[in-house]
């Protein structure tokens, strides 16, 4: 194992990207065939063509903002989707993972459906779910999501998996776990402590990488679960003030209002907002929040931040070798969805709900 430590200046240090004033491409949900709210991992990829999983097919979109082909449709037939999300396999292959369908299918642009697998939902456990694929059958797993589960008085920690799936098999084959959220019994029932650890389980090609978010460290490991190498800088949990958790939770609570707006509900607002006002916090933010993969393989490291009310958002920019390219950062809400290659994917939405996502182009200076 290789082990990246950076110094503590390295983000610092670090060259700043700029967003390229004008879009390169921009797919506006007023005009786009297919719902893009509904969107919930775009991709780009390394030739800056646009990958979407949308109303049951698989569209591909040019540099130029055309629509180049759309690939299956809604239904349960060969090739034919109910339910999905396009992720990055190996090579052009890209994976949708057809939960209600029970399969994976496999996608490459250009040649449409190559092949599918089924899938029993036995098979992922614990919340998890495919996240990339190292060898032609065979996949990478990791945790999507979480129970909320807990007893008075005894918060619970809730592990995040890493696991593989080999070619033929439907026995998932564990290779590690992190610590995850935790969880505590508040008011009438379980929830996570807000900016409690937030890990992370990617797929970085035929591998993983692997955070636990409390400190800036991360482990790649390889598919038989040996770690390859580990990055790390000497950066832990950010403290935070009271009033900045009250900001947090009036954001919180705006947020709220707002879409009970739009769609007004029976439920005890009085009482709901009165639980989230005395709902527990951590005392500081974990020092990684996410990670993206772009389409040339340079992972992408989002700051620790707060749940609702981001004054300010950075991604530092992390090659396979250690170094680190450089840092984007920017105010406000968090737009970033995606990343190509020198290219970044920003979403937006409209006064009336339209979503639209925007591909710029990314250079740095000093």
């Amino acid at each position: 194992m290789v082990v990246h430590r950076l110094p503590a200046n390295a983000l610092d240090a670090a060259p700043r990207f700029v967003i390229g004033a004008s879009p390169l491409t921009e797919l506006s949900g007023r005009d786009f065939s297919g719902d893009l709210d509904k969107v919930i991992r775009p991709l780009l990829l390394h030739d800056g063509r646009v990958v979407l999983f949308v109303d049951g097919s698989v569209v591909v979109v040019g540099a130029d903002g055309k629509e180049v082909e759309r690939i299956g449709r809604l239904g349960a037939g060969p090739g034919e989707f109910r339910d999905g999300v396009a992720l990055a396999g190996v090579g052009d292959t890209l994976i949708v993972h057809d939960r209600i369908n029970g399969r994976l299918t496999f996608v490459v642009p250009g040649s449409g459906v190559v092949r599918m697998r089924p899938l029993s939902p036995a098979v992922l456990q614990h919340f998890t779910g495919v996240i990339g694929q190292y060898a032609d059958d065979a996949l990478l797993v990791g945790s999507q999501g979480f129970g909320i589960s807990a007893e008075p008085d005894r918060p619970t920690i809730v592990p995040w998996y890493s696991a593989r799936l080999p070619a033929g098999s439907e026995q998932l084959e564990m290779i590690d776990s992190v610590p995850g959220p935790t969880i505590v019994w508040h008011v009438d029932g379980p929830m996570a402590v807000r900016y409690s650890s937030n890990p992370v389980v990617v797929a970085w090609g035929s591998e993983f990488l692997i955070s636990d978010g409390e400190q800036w460290s991360l482990e790649r490991v390889s598919a038989d679960g040996a770690v390859q190498a580990r990055y790390q800088l000497p950066i832990r949990r950010r403290p935070v003030t009271a009033a900045q958790r009250d900001t947090d939770t009036k954001a919180r609570l705006a947020e709220m209002r707002a879409r009970r707006a739009e769609s007004p509900s029976k439920a005890d607002t009085t009482r709901l907002y009165r639980s989230i006002r005395s709902a527990p916090t951590a005392d500081s933010l974990p020092a990684i929040d996410k990670v993206l993969i772009g389409a040339d393989s340079i992972a992408w490291i989002k700051d620790g931040a707060f749940w609702y009310a981001d004054r300010q958002w950075g991604w530092t920019a992390l090659h396979r070798d250690g170094t680190i390219l450089g840092r984007l950062v920017g105010k406000g809400k968090d737009p970033v969805v995606a990343f190509g290659a020198n290219r970044v994917m920003l979403k937006s939405e409209d006064e009336d709900g339209f979503v639209t996502f925007r591909v710029h182009a990314l250079t740095t200076k000093r």
